[in-house]
């Protein structure tokens, strides 16, 4: 019997690099999450602690999609910090993780949309930048990411089209369906 019958033709087996990062978590292997850690802020170049839990997952990468291997790791063990589980129910992708956060700090929301704003408009060279401080953020309230999202999320960060960022934002501003930008003008 196929396993993924039951689970309907959309369902997705998770990805075996998170999998992996979720094993971590789930096996408190805190030595191995420290190393990760210690590549936040840092180019895989670097990162020395992390290299020898990334390369068995670095063959064929372009210099690109290694440095998205070592970003999610990092990141991912920065969230986990102090965690000894894993989240199962994830938002969609970050934006949706970041209007879960606008919500639950209402106060916030005004820095909040101007920080996700300029993540949405980083060049892929400077995202490890505006991720560590989203996640920060996410992290302090416990809001969840969708890591296997975020992962394939970067790795097409800059295609010509902008489909990720249109995402995202579609995530993060369409929280609120009900509610029309300011300004709008109503043709009538």
């Amino acid at each position: 019997m196929d396993q993924n019958q039951n689970n309907g033709p959309q369902k997705k087996t998770k990805m075996a690099y998170i999998d992996y990062l979720e094993g971590l978590v789930r096996g408190n292997r805190r030595d191995v999450l420290a190393a990760l850690r210690s590549g936040l802020g840092k180019t895989p170049g670097e990162a020395m602690d992390m290299h020898r839990y990334m390369a068995p997952w670095l063959e064929r990468c372009s210099p690109w999609e290694e440095q998205v291997y070592y970003l999610i790791g990092a990141l991912f063990a920065y969230w986990h910090q102090g965690e000894s589980t894993v989240v199962n129910n994830l938002p969609k992708n970050l934006g949706a993780s970041m209007a879960l956060l606008s919500l639950k700090k209402p106060e916030a929301a005004s820095g909040l949309d101007r920080r996700f704003t300029a993540l949405l408009k980083c060049h892929r060279d400077n995202l490890p930048h505006h991720l560590r401080q989203a996640v920060a953020f996410l992290k302090a309230e416990s809001i969840p990411v969708n890591w296997e999202q975020l992962f394939w999320d970067l790795r097409r960060w800059s295609q010509a089209d902008g489909k990720i960022q249109r995402s995202w934002a579609n995530s993060f501003w369409g929280r609120q369906p009900d509610k029309k930008p300011e300004n709008q003008a109503i043709n009538q």
